[in-house]
């Protein structure tokens, strides 16, 4: 693991993915509990965008990299994640008011085409997340080691 840091955006990330997927199951939520869990994860993701806004500020620069095609489609998936976050939430609370079929429908796709992006982008970052996922573990077992104890450590026999 390079940093802590590392880590806490790993388990944030895995919190977002797992309560956007949660959220398109109302019959396992319940319906009740959906615009709930989409406040908390519409809170999560204003959080995340700020614990990122140093890369959000550095973007210009990092558009003219080493793989400009590569950074494009990450910007481009990203700014789409943001606007369809914003889309649903916003339609979300437009039906919290009232129920309207067109809203409804509104909310329905954006959420839909979101979750597009999310595969997408975890297509994108596959590298970093298996990466970041082999790190959490607190210590890793050495070729040629049977057992799990950091090394170093003997067993008593």
């Amino acid at each position: 693991m390079k940093t802590h840091s590392q880590k806490i955006n790993w388990i944030m990330d895995i919190i977002l993915f797992v309560g956007f997927l949660l959220s398109f199951s109302t019959g396992l939520i319940g319906v009740n509990l959906h615009p709930w869990l989409g406040i908390v994860l519409g809170a999560l993701a204003i959080h995340h965008l700020c614990a990122h806004w140093t890369w959000v500020r550095s973007v210009p620069q990092r558009l003219a990299a080493h793989d400009p095609v590569r950074d494009h489609l990450c910007w481009l998936v990203d700014a789409g994640l943001a606007s369809g976050f914003a889309l649903i939430i916003g339609s979300g609370l437009v039906l919290s008011i009232g129920n309207d079929d067109l809203w409804l429908d509104f909310h329905a796709a954006t959420a839909l085409m979101t979750l597009g992006l999310i595969v997408l982008k975890v297509g994108l970052h596959g590298r970093w997340i298996i990466n970041t996922f082999s790190g959490l573990r607190p210590f890793r077992t050495q070729p040629g080691r049977t057992d799990d104890r950091p090394p170093g450590e003997h067993s008593r026999v």
